[in-house]
């Protein structure tokens, strides 16, 4: 799979067409274009797929157009990079902390669900996974400690990186 980076705009006007006509539009977080400040941002070649990656290897504004798009490209990222971590809704069936999972990452972190934030209305709650986080202890915070959790996600993904650097010497 070929990777492309692309603008801010261009990267917004691919995921408006590839959301489009996705019945999971709502578990997609549409970014402002300053949300997207200091991301690498990324689109396979037809342009039905892409994510931001953030300097720190959080993964961000994934989306897809369906039919196996998300899985191609994040398993792409996940070969080239290492130490990668993000956020999710979750709901009843776990579909993408089930997709996730396939990419080697694990819960690190579950938030109590906060409504105030107008989350699809299937969430149960949001969790934060990491690459490679399966050995890290899964906390729990409420609906108020989103904030703590990203920190925490971010630290246990630093931990992940630095033993994937250890590990190829």
């Amino acid at each position: 799979m070929a990777l492309k980076e692309v603008s801010a705009p261009e990267f917004l006007d691919c995921m408006e067409t590839a959301l489009a006509g996705n019945r999971h539009r709502d578990s997609v977080d549409i970014p402002s274009g300053s949300d997207l400040v200091g991301s690498m941002l990324l689109v396979n070649d037809s342009e039905t797929a892409g994510l931001a990656l953030r300097y720190d290897g959080y993964v961000h504004a994934l989306f897809s157009a369906g039919h196996g798009a998300a899985g191609e490209l994040l398993e792409y990222v996940t070969h080239a990079y290492k130490g990668l971590w993000l956020d999710a809704f979750n709901d009843k069936t776990h579909g993408l902390v089930k997709l996730y999972n396939r990419y080697g990452f694990a819960v690190v972190a579950t938030v109590e669900l906060n409504r105030d934030y107008n989350p699809p209305a299937t969430a149960t709650g949001v969790v934060v996974m990491v690459q490679d986080g399966k050995d890290a202890p899964v906390k729990t915070f409420d609906k108020n400690g989103y904030d703590e959790a990203m920190l925490y996600g971010s630290r246990v993904a630093e931990v992940a990186y630095a033993r994937s650097l250890a590990t190829r010497y």
